[in-house]
């Protein structure tokens, strides 16, 4: 694809993108260490006979997309979100939320050489997991990078849990069964254009209760909220849990507790991309985790993002 005459806000090849960004994070963070390592290939080729046959006399890290599909727990209870208003008109600009989907890749290290060459992919392949396991998210500039301007693009690997199908999928292939990391890269996808439309329903209609019943350290204001949403416990104490927002540019933290109906609120917080997570306070950990884009309108008003949990 030409990547000339391509306007940002036009491109949504989210595939592309983010295997083009995933490229990147592994030259930067991985290859460019090594000696020799920009002489590494890195490719996205089925890795079937035809590419064996054809590596080169370095190494090459194969970075294949094996399939793809909705992830239904992220999406959200609200499907609109109001990106700008026209109040004297009466308008805004609607906007459907993005749908998202999980990539799955499988991440192998071929090489030729004659040489030890287990103990070399074995290595590569070890590299290639610290320089990877410490990303939660891809890094918002390599997908900047790339012209996609769309949101977070969340990082995971996935254990091996049926060794039994990666034989077959190797076999399959025409080659012996060889050790790979499997990765899951969740997206997400804009479907829907802008839409033009009246302003018929006031957007912070369901936030109209939260200064008064919330009792952390969030102080009442009549200004729109920068995050807010609720928390749906099976059974479980809201006491115990809160909500951390997570700027995915510094990873500097933001953290709220929820009222005793489940509702938090940010009321400011610093515009850019963060991740929201749903945190057990016992055990320190995340249990469930959104995204969403902190931003203010042309009036320096926050347009209040929504991410909601349920653990029903």
């Amino acid at each position: 694809m030409s990547e000339e005459a391509v306007p940002a806000e036009l491109y949504i090849a989210p595939f592309e993108a983010t295997s083009r960004a995933l490229k990147a994070l592994i030259r930067r963070d991985a290859l460019n260490q090594e000696n020799h390592g920009d002489q590494i290939e890195i490719r996205f080729d089925v890795p079937d006979q035809d590419f064996i046959n054809s590596l080169p006399e370095f190494p090459v890290v194969n970075v294949y997309l094996t399939s793809f599909s909705e992830n239904t727990t992220r999406r959200q209870s609200e499907p609109f979100q109001l990106k700008s208003t026209d109040k004297p008109a009466g308008r805004g600009t609607i906007v459907r939320r993005p749908k998202y989907i999980d990539l799955f890749y499988m991440v192998s290290v071929w090489s030729r050489s004659q040489e030890e060459r287990a103990l070399t992919e074995q290595y590569l392949l070890s590299r290639l997991l610290q320089s990877l396991g410490k990303h939660e998210v891809v890094p918002e500039e390599l997908m900047i990078a790339e012209n996609y301007l769309y949101g977070v693009t969340m990082l995971q690997m996935l254990s091996d849990d049926d060794r039994r199908s990666q034989g077959e999928f190797w076999n399959a292939l025409g080659s012996a069964p060889r050790p790979a990391l499997n990765l899951q890269l969740t997206v997400p996808v804009p479907v829907h254009e802008p839409e033009d439309t009246p302003i018929v329903l006031d957007i912070n209609r369901h936030l109209r209760d939260y200064d008064t019943l919330m009792h952390d350290e969030t102080p009442p204001t009549p200004q729109t909220k920068a995050l807010a949403g609720q928390v749906a416990l099976n059974g479980l104490d809201y006491q115990n849990f809160s909500v951390q927002a997570v700027r995915t540019s510094d990873l500097s933290i933001e953290q709220r507790t929820l009222n005793p109906i489940g509702l938090y609120a940010f009321n400011v917080l610093e515009p850019g991309e963060y991740m929201i997570r749903l945190m057990n306070n016992t055990t320190g950990s995340a249990i469930q985790t959104g995204y969403a884009t902190v931003q203010r309108n042309s009036e320096g008003e926050f347009e209040t993002q929504e991410v909601d949990f349920s653990t029903l």
